[in-house]
């Protein structure tokens, strides 16, 4: 596995939690791994010109 250098950003401790809540047995590993997710997900979208598309799996289907 090819290791890319990392960095940390800082959220709030309550929204980390909401996170955990909401992706447990969802197939998320942690809510980090969730966040990179999205993070790809808005960033394609901004690319692609569809900002109003991003999927969001999971969520809600528990």
């Amino acid at each position: 596995m090819l290791m890319t250098e990392k960095v940390t950003i800082a959220i709030p401790k309550q929204l980390y939690d909401e996170i955990s809540k909401e992706i447990n047995g969802t197939g998320f590993s942690s809510p980090s791994e969730w966040i990179r997710y999205i993070l790809r997900q808005a960033l394609s979208a901004t690319k692609t010109g569809k900002r109003d598309i991003i999927s969001f799996p999971y969520l809600g289907e528990k």
